[in-house]
C-alpha cells in the first residue's frame, strides 16, 4: 500500500496535535477556506511557543515547555488554561543524555494512554527525538529507545545532522512523523511499532516555493476529502523564521504538497509568527483555532497568541 493511498483511506485519526478531535471514528471536517484567519487580542501565555494541543473529551488538553519542564494545561474553551500541571518530564533528567528538552508532540491512543515525541538536545548540541508515555495525560515516564542516548530517531547526513520541532499523527495502525530537517525544510517519517523504531520518507515538497524560501515548523491536519493540510512558518533564506507568518499547502499523498494562495496568518514590518498548532474547536466543529508564537521585534523571546478560521 503506498502512502497515498494510506491517507486517502484514513478510516480511524485519533487525538494529536493538530489532528483533530477525540478518539472518534470520523474524519475531521474540512475547513471553511485558508482565507485570513482573525487573530485573537492578547497573549495568551508570555514566553511560551510550540505547544501541541488535542481536544480530549470536552476539553482541550495543551503541552507545553515550561522554564525548566514540559507541563499540561486544561481549558474547556480552548482560550483559557487557569493552571498549568507538571508531566514529571524536567529539563536534564528525562534521559541521562539529554541536557534540554523543547517541543513535544503528543497523541492519545485508542486504548486512551497518551504517546509524547520530543526533543532532546546533549551537551554537545546534537538534537534527537526520544519517547515518553502517560496513562492519564498529565504524568509522563520517558522510554528508552533503541538509539543513541536512548532515543527513537538521530539526525542523519540528508538532515544535515539537525532534527526538530516533530509533529504527530496516527492513522490506520501507523504513527505519521512530520519534522524539522537539515534546519530550513520539513521531512517525513512512519512509524510501525508505536514510535520506537521510524522509516524515512525524507523532505517533503511544496510546489510554489522558491528555492530560496525556508518552510519549518509543521502541523498537518486531515480534510474530509482525505487531503492533508499543512500549516508551516515562512520566511525567505537570509530571513528570521515566521517573518512571513505561517501558510498552508496541501496533498493526497503526505510528501508533495501544493502552496496555497492565502497567507493565514501574516506579519507586518519586524513581526515573526511560527510554532503553529492547529485544533479543530469543540463547540464549533468543521472550525480550528491556531496556536503560534508570535515575536514583535523579530527576537527570540515570543509569546503564545491565537487566531480563529474564518466563518
Amino acid at each position: 500500500m503506498t502512502i497515498r493511498i494510506l491517507f486517502l483511506l484514513f478510516t480511524a485519526l485519533l487525538a494529536s496535535c493538530g489532528g483533530g478531535g477525540s478518539s472518534s471514528s470520523t474524519i475531521s471536517p474540512a475547513l471553511t477556506g485558508a482565507g485570513q484567519w482573525a487573530e485573537e487580542e492578547g497573549a495568551l501565555f508570555e514566553e511560551v511557543t510550540s505547544t501541541c494541543t488535542l481536544t480530549d473529551g470536552n476539553e482541550y488538553r495543551m503541552f507545553l515547555m515550561g522554564r525548566s519542564e514540559f507541563q499540561v494545561a486544561v481549558s474547556t474553551d480552548g482560550r483559557s488554561f487557569p493552571q498549568t500541571q507538571s508531566t514529571g518530564m524536567i529539563r536534564g533528567s528525562a534521559l541521562s543524555a539529554t541536557a534540554s528538552i523543547k517541543n513535544p508532540a503528543v497523541i492519545k491512543r485508542a486504548d486512551t494512554t497518551y504517546l509524547m515525541i520530543y526533543e532532546g538536545e546533549d551537551n554537545s548540541g546534537v538534537k534527537r527525538f526520544f519517547r515518553a508515555t502517560s496513562t492519564d495525560g498529565v504524568a509522563f515516564t520517558p522510554v528508552a529507545g533503541p538509539l543513541e542516548s536512548g532515543s527513537v530517531m538521530v539526525p542523519n547526513n540528508e538532515e544535515n545532522k539537525f532534527i526538530s520541532v516533530p509533529d504527530l499523527l496516527q492513522a490506520n495502525g501507523q504513527l505519521h512523523l512530520y519534522y524539522v530537517g537539515n534546519g530550513n525544510g520539513i521531512h517525513h517519517a512512519v512509524s510501525a511499532d508505536e514510535g520506537i523504531t521510524w522509516t524515512r520518507s525524507g523532505p517533503i515538497t511544496i510546489a510554489g516555493l522558491g528555492t530560496d524560501d525556508r518552510f519549518v515548523d509543521p502541523d498537518v491536519i486531515i480534510l474530509s476529502d482525505g487531503r492533508i493540510r499543512l500549516f508551516f512558518a515562512y520566511s525567505l533564506r537570509d530571513e528570521p523564521f515566521g517573518r512571513r507568518g505561517i501558510r498552508t499547502a496541501f496533498s493526497t499523498d503526505g510528501e508533495t504538497f501544493t502552496l496555497e494562495n492565502d497567507t493565514p496568518i501574516s506579519t507586518e514590518g519586524t513581526e515573526n509568527k511560527l510554532d503553529p498548532d492547529v485544533v479543530e474547536r469543540i463547540d464549533q466543529p468543521g472550525y480550528y483555532r491556531v496556536y503560534f508564537g508570535y515575536s514583535a521585534d523579530g527576537t527570540n523571546s515570543f509569546d503564545l497568541h491565537t487566531a480563529l478560521s474564518p466563518e
